[in-house]
């Protein structure tokens, strides 16, 4: 086994292709979550309609992707999808709330 390059990933465990989540629409190795979280992120300025949009659309990605069936399960993913937007639109607020907060201590 020959040393990674800087730039080169260095796996630290080996995990068993099993247990990888798929990505959105079929890529690989890829988490599905943080795309709920990037969605609340860039549209948490308007966080009443990202949340319920949120809902609406992680169930949809979910079949979409092949990693859920229609049945009971996805009102549970509906909560679990508006979740991780929370998550982004927290981020957003808190942004927010420092540029304001930054923009009222210069202006004085």
């Amino acid at each position: 086994m020959t040393a990674a390059a800087w730039w080169q990933p260095v796996r630290i465990v080996e995990v068993p292709q099993e247990i990888l989540w798929l990505g959105v629409l079929g890529r690989p190795g890829r988490s599905v979550i943080p795309t709920m979280i990037a969605f609340g992120l860039v549209l948490g300025r308007w966080w009443r309609p990202t949340l319920l949009l949120a809902a609406i659309v992680w169930p949809v990605i979910l079949i979409a992707d092949g990693l859920m069936d229609v049945g009971a399960g996805l009102l549970t993913a509906a909560g679990l999808g508006a979740l991780n937007a929370a998550v982004g639109i927290l981020l957003h607020q808190a942004v927010l709330g420092l540029t304001r907060l930054g923009r009222r201590f210069t202006t004085r």
